[in-house]
């Protein structure tokens, strides 16, 4: 269709003038195609900057290469620039000027903040978002945003640029305060009022501004079980809100359909544990997702959680391990290996082989790093729990060689480490006889070795 229709307007380019904005308006062409058209065969579209269809072309235009700019190159991108400057030279179309704001801030920052200090126009919201959504330093706005916000604080149009604000610039809060509260009056039980409580609580405004309107937003038909509801539960938790004002309708978001194993829903959860909820009350919902995300990398933030747990399954165990397996290079994948241990779940002989896996990957990767503050304690907890694991007992001499070189480093099984209680154990002292009995520790050459050894024994409580 493209070659076609470029064709056509090369034969017959005056017969065809009047339908050049039609078709940039049409569905006939791909964006790319459209863009490849106003850069290659720009003769034809001179003097379109007069016509309104052109400018709403530019602005679809734009917001086609701010919804997936993977799918454009670098010509393409510039010829919309060109046309962009050229429309926006000739007439200030507010719709148009907030997407070229949002694609090139740098360049319509200033004439941006010149236009909308009146403050007098509902269209001013498009220039104040796309302001917010670029970080753009908020001074040269804030005057003119905060007299747009009073100005037109009884209306519902103003949720998006006022919750992109308050993300933005949290430090905002009180300034907006009073027509927030306006704003919450009318509209405070609406589904877009989810994104302003959500970005007032993210931003540290006081729970208690907004504690009533989000409880009453909760109240309202299917509202609990929305997408949005599931960021509204974790700023209330994380803003310190009551867990049982919240509790039913948050277990009931976790049960319904696929709720509970979306990406995202770890948030939910881990705001629910870090808040001293029961895990009893999350207990299904917090497996059912760390089966299905635990290779994740970020899965990590919730199973901080999972280890501290009394109970937890072999089958939710092993995922952790495996995910230390996967993950060695983390420094979490050691705190979540010695967590397991202090926690008492390494008990289990089932668990030997994955055990032996992950403690092997992650020696190899800590045990020689220097440089950054060494985790010593973790790496000597780590080769504790490899030796203490059941069903592991015939295979000491895998980690002995791991043993003796922290012992001869003198990083490790140091006076001036401080040794964790929890891996003050005479297991150590078994430990070195059996290598001094097999010869490979040795009392005269291995001295300084010893000295050490006994000087961290000797601070043992």
């Amino acid at each position: 269709m493209f070659h076609f229709l470029r064709v056509a307007v090369r034969r017959n380019g005056e017969a065809l003038s009047g339908l050049r904005t039609t078709i940039l308006n049409s569905g006939l062409l791909e964006p790319k195609d459209k863009l490849r058209w106003l850069g290659e065969d720009s003769q034809y579209f001179e003097g379109l900057i007069v016509d309104r269809p052109y400018y709403a072309a530019l602005t679809s235009l734009a917001g086609s290469v701010l919804t997936e700019p993977d799918l454009f190159v670098t010509t393409e991108r510039e010829t919309l620039a060109e046309h962009l400057k050229k429309a926006l030279a000739e007439r200030t179309e507010l719709p148009l000027l907030a997407k070229a704001l949002s694609l090139f801030p740098e360049t319509y920052r200033d004439i941006s903040a010149l236009t909308v200090e009146p403050g007098e126009q509902p269209v001013f919201g498009l220039i104040f978002s796309s302001w917010f959504r670029n970080g753009l330093p908020l001074e040269p706005v804030r005057s003119a945003f905060l007299y747009w916000l009073w100005r037109f604080n009884t209306h519902l149009f103003i949720q998006m640029p006022l919750a992109l604000c308050l993300k933005a610039y949290p430090g905002l809060c009180e300034a907006v305060s009073e027509s927030l509260a306006v704003w919450l009056d009318r509209h405070g039980t609406k589904f877009q009022a989810g994104f302003v409580y959500r970005a007032w609580l993210d931003a540290g405004g006081a729970l208690d501004v907004v504690e009533q309107a989000v409880l009453a937003w909760l109240a309202q038909e299917d509202r609990a079980l929305s997408p949005e509801a599931e960021f509204v539960y974790k700023a209330w938790l994380n803003a310190g809100g009551s867990l049982g004002e919240i509790r039913a309708y948050l277990l009931t978001w976790l049960t319904h359909g696929d709720n509970a194993t979306r990406v995202g829903a770890d948030f939910v959860l881990k705001a629910w544990l870090a808040a001293k909820g029961d895990f009893r009350d999350v207990r299904v919902p917090a497996f059912a997702w760390f089966k299905d995300h635990h290779l994740r990398e970020d899965s990590t933030f919730l199973s901080k959680y999972l280890v501290r747990q009394k109970q937890l399954t072999n089958e939710v165990i092993r995922q952790i391990l495996t995910w230390c397996s996967t993950w060695p290079n983390n420094i979490d994948a050691l705190y979540r290996f010695c967590q397991l241990g202090l926690h008492k779940h390494l008990k289990d002989p089932y668990l030997a082989e994955p055990v032996a896996a992950a403690g092997r990957l992650l020696l190899d990767t800590w045990r020689d790093k220097r440089g950054r503050p060494n985790p010593i304690n973790l790496i000597i907890g780590l080769l504790y729990f490899l030796y203490q694991q059941p069903g592991l007992e015939d295979r000491m001499e895998d980690w002995d060689s791991d043993f003796l070189a922290l012992l001869h480093s003198g990083d490790a099984f140091h006076p001036n480490i401080p040794p964790r209680r929890e891996f003050q154990d005479r297991s150590w002292l078994t430990h070195i006889r059996r290598l001094t009995q097999t010869g490979r520790l040795d009392e005269v050459t291995d001295k300084k070795s010893y000295d050490r050894f006994l000087g961290w024994l000797n601070q043992w409580i």
